[in-house]
């Protein structure tokens, strides 16, 4: 299992991601082929998915619920 500095990382790493996605960087064309990078709704769920576990990893969750899971 992951530390918590190593889950920072991550989440620093997801951040900036979200970030070049947001300034245009989500695909680009190379020879007549288009390459797409993560999408944003599916890299915002998993910074949501980190930010949890970061803050289950301090003790900060004593428990959840999991809805339609």
């Amino acid at each position: 299992m992951p530390t918590v500095s190593e889950l920072h990382a991550r989440l620093d790493k997801y951040l900036a991601c979200e970030e070049a996605i947001l300034g245009g960087a989500q695909s680009y064309q190379i020879n007549g082929r288009v390459v797409t990078k993560a999408t944003l709704p599916g890299l915002q769920k998993l910074i949501s998915e980190l930010e949890m576990r970061i803050k289950a990893a301090r003790g900060g969750m004593h428990g959840h619920a999991v809805f339609g899971g």
